[in-house]
């Protein structure tokens, strides 16, 4: 029996948020034309879009990398180790090496849902460049984010209190719905692990708002603490996300804003910022994300019936404030603005690769799973 497609519903993200916010064609492809293109024999456009929708960057790749580093720390992995700073870092380092190649040595095209496949290789960015010696030199950019990164997770000195924390133990049940809070881990200092890179949520205005929490626990006295990790720079925009954590903790634990901290931990610089909020701030963003909500239902559409209509959802006009943000766009193919990310250094058989792929030039098996979208 062939499996239903999922329901294309519109649903809402701290990433949807800053998509929408920065170039609307963007975000067209990124939620509906893209949508279902992860299925065998998909039409080209949606296959091609979904295509590039997938890829990532260097610095994308690594920050996923230390997520995932500080996810297997807070689940036991290293803590038995004499050097577990070293330790994490040779992971972490080689985890890098394997993305690098799988995008370079083509390893993606077998499921390219899974796989790394980076923007710099598709297309033919000149720091990309191995002849040159440029991919050294911006590889090693990249392995020094790493070493700064892990190593402020183990020296700073505000999180003295994580690295204290006991194993997080997830809930292995099966069939269970109950909050993960039951069965959370309880260190000696009375500190509780609620939720490490969970994908959980919360409805609002009629939608769902998904939330990852890099790390959640509470400690003795009753404050829940929300960790986020950044490995990029502090934005303005950070302190909504901030706010729509708080807001999801306050429900989830039943917690009152003056016992919730939300930390972002920005681990190159070596920098916490603590973002407290009283319970009218939280309604103040309560009320933005509610107006992001709408702003983003007037144009929304069932992309899983047709594709809709890209006039609906204007390109960024070219000029100098948004030729940046065009050049580093996995889209910009798309919209004939590949020449801005030096595509036209590219090896001529390498263009348009996403293209050729969605025509079937190159079969490659796909997982059908809606959460990869």
């Amino acid at each position: 029996m062939a499996k239903r497609a999922p329901q294309h519903e519109l649903s809402w993200s701290v990433s949807r948020h800053g998509c929408w916010e920065t170039c609307r064609r963007a975000y067209y492809y990124t939620y509906y034309l893209s949508w279902l293109g992860w299925i065998p024999g998909a039409p080209a456009e949606r296959r091609q879009a979904w295509l590039l929708k997938k890829m990532g960057r260097m610095e994308t790749e690594s920050g996923r990398i230390v997520h995932a580093a500080l996810e297997r720390w807070c689940k036991g992995s290293w803590r038995a180790q004499p050097e577990p700073e070293a330790a994490m870092l040779r992971w972490a380092h080689e985890q890098l090496r394997v993305a690098y190649r799988e995008s370079r040595d083509g390893a993606w095209r077998a499921r390219p849902g899974r796989r790394c496949r980076l923007a710099e290789h598709h297309y033919g960015e000149p720091q990309i460049d191995e002849a040159s010696g440029a991919a050294a030199a911006y590889g090693r950019r990249f392995v020094q984010r790493l070493q700064r990164c892990v190593h402020h997770f183990f020296s700073l000195p505000e999180l003295a209190d994580v690295r204290a924390l006991p194993v997080y133990r997830p809930p292995t049940q099966h069939g269970e719905h109950v909050s993960r809070s039951l069965f959370a881990c309880r260190g000696s200092s009375g500190a509780r692990v609620l939720s490490c890179e969970e994908l959980t949520g919360f409805e609002e205005a009629g939608c769902t708002v998904h939330v990852v929490l890099d790390l959640a626990f509470r400690d003795a006295s009753g404050t829940v603490h929300v960790l986020d990790w950044k490995t990029g720079e502090r934005r303005a925009s950070h302190r909504l996300q901030a706010a729509v954590y708080a807001l999801f903790a306050r429900q989830r634990w039943r917690v009152e804003a003056s016992a919730l901290s939300v930390r972002m931990v920005y681990l190159e610089r070596g920098e916490v910022v603590v973002h407290r909020f009283s319970e009218r701030e939280l309604e103040r963003a309560r009320s933005e994300l509610r107006a992001s909500i709408e702003a983003m239902r007037a144009l929304h559409f069932d992309a899983g019936e047709h594709t809709g209509c890209p006039d609906d959802f204007p390109p960024l006009e070219l000029g100098p404030d948004t030729v940046p943000t065009c050049a580093r766009c996995n889209f910009r193919e798309l919209c004939g603005r590949s020449a801005l990310g030096s595509a036209s250094e590219r090896p001529p058989q390498q263009r348009g690769e996403a293209a050729a792929l969605a025509a079937g030039g190159e079969r490659s098996r796909v997982d059908a799973d809606p959460r990869r979208d």
